[in-house]
């Protein structure tokens, strides 16, 4: 029995043993420091949040109507929170919002002061800190009205050409022109948006495209500043999502230049008649700009052909097309030259043609028996002319297969008088029986 008191355990006994009281000792430390912290007032300490930002937005049918808020005095604010230092540590500047409520008043342009709220942000999922202050408290926001004006871009010419080299038209800018949209108060102030480029060094004698930067100036010529340049947006369409544009290309057309003389082919023409002594053509010879590897090359420009059957006494002054080469183009703005045939010392006859020679078709017969024609040239050479001197020369070469009666034009041959030529234009009347075969000579 007294054994068994020996053995029995006692929880007392427990706190006679030094490593048992060591080890309570430190948990209970441990225990009550939680305890204390988590239950005492003064864990209930307060952090400031930095830079929180300042939510300001208008109305939509503020917006809809152009306004816009151009600047704000203040864009974060400093907010003071209290709660739990363990919490505290997780607070961060998106657990909370700051809004200017009474900006959705605004309906016009204007500096406006507005008081600020400060809340919880509606996705923060920490509940358990408190605001307690915040700075600033209120904002001034300054609101205009925006509205987009079209510029066409100037472009000063930085640049100079060589000798025998011409520029033909002012530099070309691409785009032509920009839309530049902001606020009401500065779009006002722009005058004229031009494209600068240093000026490039050595004289052009090729064609050449550079970039330029925009450069916007007022009515006196003053650069517009940097803080109003931020307020624009400049694009091709005036779209608030299309891209901004800071730069253009501008193209810069560079021709060789050069003066030549006109030249005249003819048709038809006698070849017995000097024509350097009877034919003039004014201007004698014209100014043109083309690209280099072309006007290089050139020694004449032509005019159209002189068909000689349209000369006679009292028609021969002549307007003629000026056939400039691909590329190139009159100095002078011209595009045709007046063709003078000297006739003064020219006579004319007429004559009866009856000598018909077919060409190409021994088949075929002319139906008309004699032309009436008329020859101009010197006295001396008609005089001597007869209606045997001439025959009508009819080419059947194209019309192989025809059968009945034909008009085919007709071609005049003198013989002899070198120096005259046929005015006029001929017809005959040319036949062939069905059935009859056609043959060439």
């Amino acid at each position: 029995m007294e054994k068994n008191k020996k053995n029995r355990f006692k929880l007392g006994n427990l706190f006679y043993n030094d490593k048992f009281v060591l080890i309570f000792s430190a948990a209970a430390a441990v225990f009550l420091w939680f305890f204390m912290t988590a239950t005492s007032t003064e864990s209930d300490t307060a952090v400031t949040v930095s830079d929180v930002p300042i939510q300001v937005s208008l109305s939509e049918s503020a917006q809809a109507d152009g306004l816009r808020i151009v600047s704000i005095d203040h864009e974060t604010a400093n907010v003071s929170v209290r709660g739990s230092s363990t919490i505290l540590g997780q607070v961060t500047r998106d657990d909370i919002s700051i809004s200017a409520d009474t900006a959705g008043t605004i309906n016009s342009p204007g500096n406006y002061p507005l008081p600020l709220t400060a809340t919880r942000s509606r996705s923060s999922l920490r509940t358990d800190f408190r605001i307690v202050d915040f700075t600033p408290q209120t904002v001034v926001v300054q609101v205009e009205r925006y509205r987009s004006k079209e510029f066409e871009i100037q472009v000063d010419s930085n640049y100079t050409i060589e000798e025998d080299y011409i520029t033909t038209a002012a530099p070309n800018v691409t785009p032509e022109s920009v839309i530049i949209t902001g606020p009401e108060s500065v779009l006002s102030n722009i005058d004229r948006v031009e494209a600068y480029y240093p000026t490039i060094e050595g004289a052009l004698r090729a064609s050449t495209t550079v970039e330029a930067q925009l450069v916007l100036y007022d009515a006196y010529g003053q650069e517009l500043s940097e803080a109003n340049r931020k307020l624009l947006h400049i694009s091709v369409d005036g779209e608030e999502n299309s891209a901004e544009i800071e730069t253009v290309q501008v193209e810069i057309t560079v021709q060789k230049r050069a003066t030549l003389p006109l030249s005249l082919t003819y048709v038809n023409r006698p070849v017995g008649l000097s024509v350097s002594d009877y034919v003039t053509i004014s201007p004698e010879e014209i100014k043109i700009s083309g690209p280099e590897d072309v006007v290089s090359e050139l020694t004449q420009i032509d005019l159209d052909e002189l068909d000689f059957s349209q000369v006679s006494l009292t028609k021969n002054q002549f307007e003629m097309r000026i056939n400039l080469p691909t590329g190139c183009k009159s100095l002078d703005n011209i595009t045709t030259a007046t063709v003078t045939v000297d006739t003064s010392t020219m006579t004319s006859r007429t004559f009866t043609v009856t000598e018909f020679d077919i060409k190409n078709n021994s088949q075929a017969r002319a139906v008309t028996q004699e032309l009436r024609v008329t020859i101009i040239g010197p006295p001396d050479q008609l005089q001597e002319l007869t209606d045997e001197d001439i025959t009508a020369v009819i080419d059947m070469q194209d019309q192989q297969d025809f059968s009945g009666h034909l008009e085919m034009p007709v071609t005049v041959s003198i013989a002899g008088a070198t120096a005259c030529w046929v005015s006029g234009e001929y017809t005959a009347s040319v036949e062939l029986d069905k059935g009859t075969s056609s043959s060439s000579q």
